[in-house]
C-alpha cells in the first residue's frame, strides 16, 4: 500500500513542477551576512561549552551524520578523532569572520595559533557542522 501512496504523491509533486521539500534535508532559507554571523557565534559558544563540559554526546549532535575534517596536510578524519582533537587542544574558539552562502553559514574560528574554516547546515530548528577544514595549522 505504501508504495502505491509514494507513487502518487511522487505524481502530484511532479505534475506541480517540483517537488515537495524535506526539512531534513537542509533549509531553503538564504542567510545574509549578518545572520550568518550570529548563528556561527552562537553554535561555536554551544561548542566551546560542550568541549570545556566533557560532553562527547553533546558535540555529536551538533555534528552532521557525514560530517569530516580535513587538515592542513589534506588528511581526513570522522567525528570521534576530531572531538578527541578538540578535546586536546581544550581551547575556546573565537569566531572572526562568517559569511552565508546559500543555505550554508561558513565562519572562521580561531583556536590559539590554529584557525579552522568550518561549515554550518541548518536542520529542522538547529545547526550542525557539515565538514571543517584547517586553515592554519
Amino acid at each position: 500500500m505504501r508504495p502505491i501512496i509514494l507513487l502518487l504523491v511522487f505524481l502530484a509533486a511532479t505534475s506541480l513542477g517540483s517537488f515537495p521539500d524535506d526539512p531534513e534535508w537542509g533549509n531553503t532559507e538564504q542567510f545574509d551576512d549578518e545572520e550568518a554571523m550570529s548563528i556561527a557565534i552562537r553554535f561555536q559558544q554551544s561548542w566551546n561549552q560542550l568541549v570545556q563540559g566533557r560532553s562527547r554526546i553533546g558535540l555529536y549532535h551538533l555534528l552532521a551524520e557525514n560530517f569530516y575534517y580535513e587538515d592542513c596536510k589534506s588528511r581526513k578524519i570522522g567525528w570521534v578523532k576530531y572531538v578527541d582533537m578538540a578535546f586536546q587542544l581544550n581551547t575556546p574558539g573565537v569566531v572572526t569572520e562568517a559569511r552565508a552562502d546559500k543555505n550554508f553559514v561558513i565562519y572562521k574560528v580561531q583556536y590559539g595559533r590554529q584557525m579552522q574554516e568550518i561549515m554550518l547546515k541548518k536542520y529542522y530548528d538547529h545547526h550542525r557542522m557539515e565538514k571543517a577544514q584547517g586553515v592554519i595549522c
